[in-house]
């Protein structure tokens, strides 16, 4: 690694410390009445566009902190990679320690400011939670671009594409780049660790297991096209029909208005991953939109195989 990209790695910090000058960029346009620069077409009005009420905003608003939450992750997994390849060790460890309080220093920054930005553009308690959320997604996409592009800078090998579900979409070295069948399930892994397990084999919709970036168990994903959950109402899961796990509305999940939903309570879905392995089929009982009851089923022959092949690349990587 030369000098100059050393030099990049350690000015990471200075870029997280430098978070609020994003807003030197954005200021109030009182002929259209809304903010301009990095708030021009904020993700509030993204969700406004489609949503046909406030669940369904709510809803879409949670969609796209998961996904910028996730972009985030990547950018900085990247460079922490980068840093930890550092043969020097005393430089390891100090860079190492920069890029740690760098990122506690921007996460305490968009915390602050996003509440801050609520309680003045937010009329209702409603509406400033709305507005809070809509500026976490707005600076995460932020910083997930410009650490990006840093990365980028230093190893140019490293920029991250687009981020796509389908493989076949994408390219880059985020891209699916092995992937493997077993029974009804198929396994993909993305470079970076970005691993997950989808199957398809079931009474309706997709079933999707995905190793959480932060290398701390895994999210499990259901989408409907033809029934659409009710985000606000509980759903339960279970294996071969024994005692359900039931995860209760934007607590222990976060819904779209298509029918996709992420339970994301790591405790919650260590024990769905245990019984997984070991079960033959898994039951999802939700309501849809239109308030029918629905049970989606999906067979589990092969998951096993499958996660055991994605832990084995996941540690690999990492």
């Amino acid at each position: 690694m030369s000098m100059s990209a050393v030099v990049r790695i350690t000015a990471v910090a200075a870029v997280f410390a430098a978070a609020p000058a994003i807003a030197d960029n954005s200021f109030w346009d009182p002929t259209n009445s809304r903010w301009s620069g990095y708030y021009a077409e904020t993700p509030l009005e993204e969700c406004q566009s489609g949503a046909e009420g406030d669940l369904e905003l709510r809803a879409c608003l949670s969609r796209l902190l998961l996904e910028a939450e996730s972009h985030y992750q990547i950018a900085f997994e990247t460079l922490d990679t980068m840093v930890s390849e550092r043969e020097d060790q005393f430089q390891q460890a100090e860079e190492a320690e920069a890029l740690r309080f760098a990122r506690e220093t921007w996460r305490s920054y968009l915390d602050f400011q996003c509440d801050f930005e609520g309680a003045m553009l937010g009329t209702s308690y409603s509406a400033r939670s709305l507005q809070a959320t809509s500026c976490r997604v707005s600076l995460l996409r932020q910083q997930s671009a410009r650490l990006t592009e840093l990365a980028g800078q230093i190893d140019p090998a490293s920029q991250n594409p687009d981020w796509s579900d389908n493989p076949d979409d994408c390219v880059g070295p985020f891209c699916a780049v092995e992937t493997e069948t077993f029974r009804d399930w198929t396994a993909r892994c993305r470079r970076g660790g970005l691993c997950g397990a989808v199957t398809t084999t079931g009474s309706e919709g997709r079933l999707e297991v995905v190793a959480r970036a932060s290398g701390d168990g895994w999210n499990i994903v259901f989408s409907s096209d033809q029934n659409p959950v009710d985000a606000a109402r509980a759903i339960a899961v279970r294996v071969d029909g024994r005692n359900p796990v039931v995860f209760r509305p934007y607590s222990g999940y976060s819904a779209d208005g298509e029918g996709a939903f992420v339970l994301s309570d790591v405790d919650a879905n260590s024990r769905l991953i245990d019984a997984m392995r070991r079960g033959s089929r898994l039951t999802v009982q939700y309501v849809d939109v239109d308030g029918r009851d629905r049970l989606a089923t999906f067979s589990l022959l092969g998951v096993t195989r499958s996660l055991s092949w994605i832990e084995a690349r996941i540690g690999r990587v990492r």
